[in-house]
């Protein structure tokens, strides 16, 4: 059941190896695009020296970077107690 499952999901979205392959075009991509974008890859490490792991990846698009001093200062508070 389970290569059942990976196989379908691999038919909907693709194989993880390639979509892995890529993310550095992507992030590229990004980054001509949209000058000023931040952009921080982690990988965890491994045993072997020459193996990445992914583990996440962040950014943030350089107009919103730009933009982001001119906003007004803003406080939100959901439904929790506050205490103390």
């Amino acid at each position: 059941m389970w290569h059942a499952k990976q196989r379908v999901i691999a038919n909907l979205y693709g194989d993880w190896e390639k979509s892995f392959e890529l993310l550095p075009c992507y992030i590229n991509s990004l980054k001509e695009s949209n000058p000023g974008t931040v952009v921080h890859i982690v990988n965890k490490e491994t045993d072997s020296p020459n193996v990445k792991q992914f583990d996440s990846v962040f950014w943030a698009f350089g107009p919103s970077i730009k933009g982001f001093p001119h906003c007004s200062p803003l406080i939100t508070l959901d439904g929790t107690r506050l205490y103390g």
